[in-house]
């Protein structure tokens, strides 16, 4: 619905735009714009809050409504206002392996008194990629304008609010980009930045239609109002921006002032939402056939005209005089000396006097992937004498001390507690320590990482140290509730310590050596029969030493039940030592009698590759590729269990990770699937995941428990899962049907809540 209020005076000469704020609702303002510019119509001044200020300042640093809309509907605009980050801006080499925590308490050894607070999110946008957006955006006209906004193609005004103060701010000069993030960050939702020392929120807080500010600050002989904010309806109970912004805004008069002017009020509250900036299009097309119905009366008190060439040429001429980024010194602010060394490497790693914004771009993003800073604000500040700017750095770090807490509560055997203590220093070097651990009926493990991130020669360097300890239980069945008390069939126990060294690779990848030595026991009854009044276990103990070769990436936005990105990796891994056998028909008396050991050197090559990624076919469907071969020159062991226990297992779904099924077990193999999802929701999805496994020849058994190889391809095997998945801020549940075509166990159902999620294995599959 629209509302149109048409004030009489005499003829105007100058003309001012006001635009309200609204959100995604606010990209009416485009269209508006673009019909006044296409009829002659003159707009002297502009002002706006939040969204209004956005498209308010982008016209009057020289963009036109068509470059408006563009921008809008740019992938990066995108990707500011979601928080998320394209993957050629994540750094895997500095990237840990996903923990499962739902809870994280940190504190700050730097701070006066150290204090535990839990970890609660202040914003729903990560503001990552905002932040570099603005400085891209608005560096080159404010240096052209000279900080003056009198002095920009259009005269330019916008309002944020000083809540500490209650009362609202006029931007009228400074840094273009801070003017306009501060007016419009909506609390909760954007991060807020400081001004003058105070946080400064969103200016619709205190007034949403600055049509006073243009009145006070330019007298213009007539003015256009557009207002497309929501009026002051009860909002419904699942509409939780809605509710943030009546408890928020305060009432505005979208009114003008005692002038001459149009005012037209778009109501399109339950169409278009906040972030609703897909509709870009749809909106300019409302806010354009909108004023061209109102040109008469436009025209009937605005009679003079400027051509559509002239705002051409002065936007073009304008545009021209901005100076070109290069960047020469680095200052930055929240850090000590030497995390200021750092940042600065990272940036500048060269002798070079300048450097590029492209340099920066590639800097910003690799130090935001180190885990010892949460957030880099970056200011460019110009220097006319040599036409270079200076780049001012806000930092944040993260709290250096965290604590944590999660796991997974399952219907089957793998329940799950974790535990974490994690430690952060940023100095000349990036440091990082982790003692995590897992308590669980099946799975139980405890180990230590210690990472060092590296600048040497221009090129980022990690070194991480890993020990472990772990021991694992496979169960017949995967009981629902737990409710078998029967022991474990097959068991493992597991330790080591491992040096790992990663460099960037291609891309976003990276290639990561790796060696180690560890020790492995597995513990099981060689017939798959177990006498629960006389168990009889056979053991294998590898003592090994190992090396590793990985080259690989990993975007994919969730490290279970994803939907977009990609896994894709080599890993090659080479190991000699002894295994020494112990059988399980050992008499038990007399004493005196030995075991019967057999100690044999083993050595093999073997190399997994994966590729897993997700295409988005719609708004609503995602469908997902999975690809996996596997390939292990390793000898058959002394029977078919031990042979089994070490071959590699095909677990795709988060519900078979420790289930012990010796159809989906080999040491060649390839296998594939498709997964199509369904979001219902930003929240809940539903999931299909089909897989086939296909071993080169299926590890066999005779009737002496010896194993031997099938015949080549003779064997099929397939899985397939549904599942309902809800993705929560800090924790997944999922509840699902499975199958499969084994002989043994072929269906599961169960319901998980909480990550899945397990520690680095020696031999990694």
């Amino acid at each position: 619905m629209l509302t149109i209020l048409i004030c009489t005076a005499l003829p105007a000469q100058s003309v001012g735009l006001v635009l309200s704020g609204g959100g995604a609702k606010g990209l009416t303002h485009i269209g508006i714009i673009h019909a006044l510019e296409d009829n002659g119509i003159p707009i002297d001044y502009v002002a706006g809050t939040s969204m209004g200020a956005i498209v308010a300042s982008l016209y009057a640093m020289g963009y036109s409504p068509r470059e408006m809309v563009d921008f809008i509907a740019s992938p990066e605009f995108h990707r500011a206002y979601t928080g998320s980050l394209d993957e050629n801006n994540l750094y895997y080499i500095k990237r840990n392996d996903p923990t499962p925590e739902f809870l994280t308490v940190r504190a700050n050894l730097a701070a006066d008194s150290v204090a535990f607070a839990p970890s609660l999110p202040t914003n729903l946008i990560n503001p990552v990629y905002m932040n570099l957006m603005f400085m891209e955006t608005f560096a080159q006209p404010t240096a052209a304008c000279e900080g003056d906004f009198d002095k920009l193609l259009v005269p330019f005004r916008c309002v944020a609010s000083n809540v500490y103060e209650k009362r609202p701010v006029i931007f009228d000069h400074g840094d273009l980009g801070n003017a306009v993030r501060a007016s419009m960050t909506f609390p909760f939702v954007f991060k807020p930045i400081e001004v003058d020392g105070e946080l400064a929120y969103d200016g619709g807080i205190f007034n949403n239609f600055p049509a006073d500010v243009m009145k006070d600050e330019f007298h213009p002989d007539f003015i256009i109002g557009s207002v497309v904010a929501s009026g002051q309806e009860r909002p419904a109970p699942d509409d939780v921006i809605g509710q943030l912004e009546t408890m928020i805004m305060a009432r505005t008069e979208y009114v003008l002032p005692d002038t001459n002017g149009i005012l037209m009020k778009f109501d399109l509250k339950g169409e278009v939402s906040l972030l609703d900036f897909h509709k870009v299009q749809e909106l300019h097309d409302l806010g354009y056939q909108t004023t061209i119905e109102l040109l008469d009366s436009i025209r009937g008190k605005v009679h003079r005209t400027v051509p559509l060439d002239t705002i051409r040429a002065r936007r073009e001429a304008f545009k021209a005089s901005f100076p070109e980024i290069r960047f020469r010194n680095i200052y930055v602010r929240g850090a000590t000396d030497e995390q200021r060394l750092y940042i600065k490497n990272e940036i500048r790693s060269s002798d070079d006097e300048y450097f590029t914004l492209d340099e920066l771009r590639q800097a910003y993003f690799r130090l935001l992937s180190d885990n010892s800073i949460s957030e880099i604000r970056p200011t460019a500040i110009y220097n006319p004498f040599d036409r270079s700017y200076d780049l001012q750095l806000d930092v944040t770090l993260e709290d250096n001390i965290s604590l944590m807490l999660g796991g997974a509560l399952s219907t089957g055997n793998i329940s799950q507690v974790y535990y974490g203590f994690y430690f952060n220093h940023l100095g000349r070097r990036s440091t990082e320590l982790l003692l995590d651990g897992q308590l669980g009926r099946t799975y139980n493990n405890v180990q230590l990482m210690a990472r060092f991130n590296f600048l040497t020669d221009e090129m980022p360097i990690s070194v991480r140290l890993l020990g472990a300890y772990s021991t694992i239980d496979y169960y017949k069945q995967d009981y629902l509730f737990s409710g078998s008390s029967e022991p474990a069939l097959n068991k493992e126990r597991e330790s080591f310590l491992k040096l790992k060294t990663a460099l960037p690779f291609l891309s976003q990848q990276k290639a990561e050596f790796g060696i180690g030595i560890g020790r492995i026991i597995d513990t099981y009854v060689p017939g798959g029969t177990l006498d629960l009044q006389n168990p009889l276990y056979s053991t294998n103990d590898y003592k090994l030493f190992g090396g590793s070769v990985f080259f690989g990436q990993n975007s994919l936005n969730s490290p279970q039940y994803a939907t977009k990105g990609r896994e894709q990796y080599v890993l090659a891994q080479v190991f000699s030592g002894t295994n020494t056998y112990t059988p399980s028909d050992v008499p038990r008396a007399p004493s005196s009698l030995k075991p019967p050991i057999d100690v044999s050197p083993v050595s093999w090559l073997q190399v997994v590759f994966k590729d897993h990624r997700y295409m988005p076919l719609s708004n609503k469907f995602t469908l997902g590729i999975y690809a996996e071969g596997f390939y292990s020159s390793r000898n058959l062991a002394q029977n078919f269990t031990a042979t089994l226990m070490q071959a590699n297992a095909f677990t795709p779904t988060a519900s078979s990770t420790f289930t012990y099924n010796s159809f989906f077990r080999s040491n060649k193999y390839v296998a594939a699937g498709l997964i199509p999802v369904y979001n219902l929701s930003s929240i809940f999805s539903v999931r299909l995941e089909g897989y086939a496994f296909l071993p080169l020849r299926p590890i066999l058994q005779d009737d002496a428990y010896r194993p031997y190889y099938g015949h080549y391809f003779s064997r099929l095997g397939l899985i397939e899962e549904l599942s309902i998945v809800g993705r929560f801020s800090t924790i997944v549940a999922s509840a699902y049907l499975s199958h499969n075509n084994s002989p043994q166990n072929p269906w599961g159902v169960g319901l998980t809540v909480g990550w899945q999620l397990f520690n680095t294995r020696f031999i990694e599959r």
